[in-house]
C-alpha cells in the first residue's frame, strides 16, 4: 500500500479519467497492489482474475488499511 500526494494515471483508465475531468494530476491516492502474475500472463489479465479463497483475508485487510489512511488524509486536511 501506498500513499500518493500527486502522480499520473499509471496506466489505470478510471484514474486518468478522474485527472482528466478534474484537470490536475495533484489529488492525493492511496495505493493498493496486488502483486504480479506468477506466469507469464498478461499483467491485465491477472488484475481482472477474481481472488482465490485463501486471498479474501488479505484482501479484506487491505481495504481495512486502506480506508484507515484515507481517512487519516482526510482528517489532516
Amino acid at each position: 500500500m501506498r500513499v500518493r500526494m500527486k502522480g499520473s494515471a499509471g496506466g489505470h483508465n478510471g484514474v486518468r479519467s478522474v485527472l482528466e475531468a478534474l484537470g490536475t494530476q495533484e489529488i492525493r491516492r492511496v495505493k493498493v497492489g496486488i502483486g504480479r502474475p506468477a506466469t507469464r500472463d498478461q499483467v491485465s489479465d491477472h488484475v481482472l482474475e477474481p481472488f482465490e479463497r485463501d486471498e479474501h483475508d488479505a484482501v479484506e485487510a487491505a481495504v481495512a488499511g486502506a480506508v484507515e489512511r484515507v481517512l487519516a488524509l482526510v482528517a489532516a486536511r
